[in-house]
């Protein structure tokens, strides 16, 4: 019984006689569980470390989404390696931006960002609307 994380893109719709005034809004959404085309996206710039989207609810209950790890840019990517799920909550709660922590028998310095569940994006800014649950963002690298 696991939750879902959707993520939605609205795109105003304009008229070939009028492109100051949207005639409509396109709605798109993207079940993101199960899914690594966000977390290899992280990982493009380097081709190694880890990603990972979590969900985390007002309970405190860890969701993994997916994630993607892989030590070397020739390696195949391996999916779904969950990390601590404390240090998840920490990162919900605005806490601990960066911890350590053991992948693979290496040492990895982690970073999380907190994504709240509903956010309106648009030329006026971000606004949050109500919601109980928030996605985390996770980035690791190797220590060397």
């Amino acid at each position: 019984d696991n939750d879902g994380l959707v993520r939605w893109t609205l795109t105003p719709v304009y008229t070939a006689n009028d492109d100051t005034k949207a005639a409509g809004v396109l709605v798109s959404g993207d079940v993101v569980n199960g899914k690594t085309i966000i977390n290899e996206r992280l990982l493009g710039v380097h081709g190694t470390g880890y990603a990972g989207v979590y969900l985390v609810g007002e309970q405190g209950d860890v969701q993994l989404v997916s994630s993607v790890f892989r030590e070397k840019p020739d390696e195949t990517f391996k999916v779904d390696i969950g990390l601590n799920r404390d240090h998840v909550r920490k990162w919900a709660e605005g806490r601990d931006s960066v911890v350590w922590d053991i992948m693979e028998g290496r040492k990895y310095i982690f970073a999380g960002q907190l994504v709240p569940r509903d956010v309106i994006t648009s030329e006026f800014g971000d606004r949050e609307l109500e919601g109980a649950a928030y996605g985390v963002i996770v980035r690791g690298s190797p220590v060397r």
